[in-house]
């Protein structure tokens, strides 16, 4: 269990997410309130259970610790683990989480994609803070900004503000055409 503990805490949320997806059906209140009470616990679970991350850590071994490492696809490796610095922003992460769902209690509209936003975000930005190998840590923060933008987009929505709306979807689809092979190249012909 101590072995995957990494892997449990970064896709808790996501499994959650999946279940709001797939098994949460309808708008009414009910629903918002189940999505909601989901997220919600699935956030302090996390929390919780990164706890055993913080008491376990040894501050005075400077390597990666709880490293995991199991093959993937192709040949790529799956490899995460915590450092000094890491182990306290995965801590901040999960300590943020539950309160920045709380604090969107009053949400009335979309809230089951907006708790299914905040949760996949989740997953990314530990992901982000725990990933050792070079395709996750490419990758994560990219996909960071997708659900950033769903959310920013939702309150957007919400204030009946269409061009900030607007603002966030041009902002990141600025980012994720940056991530494209060939951005900042300049293939024109200067002579």
């Amino acid at each position: 269990m101590e072995n995957q503990l990494l892997s449990i805490i970064t896709f808790l949320p996501l499994v959650a997410a999946v279940i709001l997806a797939l098994f949460m059906r309808g708008d009414d209140a009910a629903a918002r309130q189940g999505a909601k009470w989901l997220a919600l616990f699935t956030t302090s679970a996390t929390f919780v259970i990164s706890l055993f991350i913080l008491f376990r850590f040894d501050p005075s071994d400077t390597g990666f610790q709880f490293v995991e490492e199991h093959p993937w696809i192709l040949g790529l490796t799956y490899k995460m683990g915590v450092d000094g610095i890491s182990v306290l922003f995965v801590m901040l992460t999960t300590f943020l989480m539950p309160i920045t769902i709380y604090a969107c209690w009053n949400v009335e509209t979309r809230v089951k994609e907006y708790m299914i936003a905040f949760l996949v975000l989740e997953t990314l930005m530990l992901g982000v803070f725990m990933a050792l190998d070079l395709v996750a840590c490419r990758g994560t923060p990219a996909d960071v900004r997708l659900p950033l933008a769903v959310q920013h987009r939702g309150l957007c929505r919400i204030r009946a503000d269409d061009g900030a709306a607007l603002a966030a979807i041009r902002h990141a689809r600025l980012h994720l055409d940056l991530l494209r092979p060939d951005a900042g190249r300049d293939d024109r012909d200067v002579s």
